[in-house]
């Protein structure tokens, strides 16, 4: 090993431009391709972020008892794609309505709107069809008046998604395989420009192995 070290230093000397060209361009595409990766993590984190968002809102009616409420929480939570029940009051939905909505908050009186079960879903249940199909469940219930759960915007977050998806792993495989056929022929390069070395060394009884380590070295 000591040797093929050295041989693979001695390369260096021989042929300092090419190695210096086999040097920079696997390093660029080494680069590529983590760049490529970093990129495609950050947008994978950020569409799980948005996709935990996801939730599913019941609104209940005026006349339904506490205890009908906490009932009917306990059956929903029960559902194996529920992860969180969570019962909002109309002084809570007014609350949020006048963060979320600061300009128009002198618009929303108390009593404007009613109460509500914000419903949360596991992760792998979040895809349209099962989102859709929990709120037509949620609905069934006899104190639901009404369900919202942003169809459009989930149908077309997972489009994205499935979109991302994809294109992250054909262009993850195209940059692979370019990555591969750039070191494979810098190897190539650097052995056909010591083939006069490599026909020397096979004469003397050097081993494919013993010759291939030089540059395998040189390469990585």
């Amino acid at each position: 090993m000591k040797l093929a070290v050295r041989e693979a230093l001695l390369g260096f000397k021989r042929a300092p431009v090419l190695s210096v060209l086999s040097i920079t361009t696997i390093a660029f595409s080494l680069f590529a391709f983590g760049l490529f990766s970093l990129v495609a993590l950050n947008i994978r984190n950020t569409l799980r972020s948005v996709e935990s968002r996801v939730e599913i809102r019941a609104f209940i009616a005026d006349s339904t008892s506490p205890e009908s409420i906490a009932l009917a929480m306990g059956d929903v939570g029960a559902y194996k794609e529920v992860a969180r029940v969570e019962y909002v009051s109309p002084e809570q939905a007014l609350e949020r309505a006048r963060k979320e909505l600061g300009e128009f908050k002198d618009v929303f009186e108390a009593g404007f709107l009613p109460a509500s079960i914000d419903i949360r879903l596991r992760d792998g249940y979040r895809d349209p069809a099962t989102v859709k199909q929990i709120a037509g469940r949620v609905k069934q219930l006899a104190m639901v008046e009404d369900v919202r759960f942003g169809e459009e915007w989930v149908q077309k977050l997972y489009s994205i998604r499935n979109v991302a998806t994809a294109a992250g792993i054909i262009l993850g495989l195209a940059f692979a395989a370019v990555s591969i056929i750039v070191i494979g022929a810098t190897i190539r390069m650097a052995v056909m420009a010591r083939s006069r070395e490599i026909s020397i060394m096979r004469l003397v009884g050097a081993t494919d192995g013993f010759i291939r380590r030089p540059f395998l070295i040189e390469g990585s």
